[in-house]
């Protein structure tokens, strides 16, 4: 599998993007899924100016599906994709 990164400049996907996140982190269950600190505690972690963000153990769902709806609202557009090497499927 490979991945690209592409900016997104579309006002529309940058709110989309904004509200997802608001959402997510003024959840309910924000408490339960995720801790929140100065200095990460666990391996996977996001980081916004001094605050750091990571999965409880055992949480790893919540940033599953929060990655999982992000990629979603923010569709790639076929000419965003990666290059791809023609040949067969490696196994």
């Amino acid at each position: 599998m490979s991945w690209t990164f592409v900016p997104e400049v579309s006002y529309k996907h940058l709110v989309t993007l904004i509200n997802v996140y608001f959402s997510a982190a003024t959840d309910d269950h924000f408490a339960l899924d995720y801790e929140e600190g100065s200095s990460p505690s666990g391996n996977l972690y996001g980081h916004y100016h001094n605050l750091y963000v990571w999965p409880k153990p055992g949480h790893i769902g919540a940033l599953t599906r929060l990655t999982l709806t992000v990629l979603a609202d923010t569709p790639v557009a076929d000419s965003e994709r990666a290059l791809q090497i023609p040949g067969p499927p490696l196994r």
